[in-house]
């Protein structure tokens, strides 16, 4: 089990999905958070996860920012996702 994060990129229906499910309230306005949402790979897979939270951030001209943390990713492995990170991490072990 695992977590990961990464940038968000949306698509075209992103628009809808803001339009029509509201953020968790936060203090401050240029901060919104999703919690609770289903994770998929670019082939329309579901990947299990204890938690998927999307954080959209507006930094007022200078654009916005949006990324997704994956908790406790469960199936597909972590290994089968991610190879190259796995990878990385098990060979900082190594003498």
């Amino acid at each position: 089990m695992g977590c990961a994060e990464g940038e968000f990129q949306p698509t075209d229906g992103f628009a809808t999905f803001q339009s029509s499910v509201l953020p968790q309230l936060q203090d401050e306005q240029d901060y919104k958070i999703w919690n609770g949402l289903i994770l998929k790979t670019e082939d329309g897979r579901q990947i299990r996860c204890v938690d998927v939270t999307l954080h959209l951030v507006e930094f007022g001209d200078n654009g916005t920012e949006a990324f997704v943390d994956a908790l406790g990713v469960s199936e597909p492995s972590y290994e089968t996702l991610f190879p190259q990170h796995v990878e990385a991490y098990e060979n900082q072990f190594k003498a």
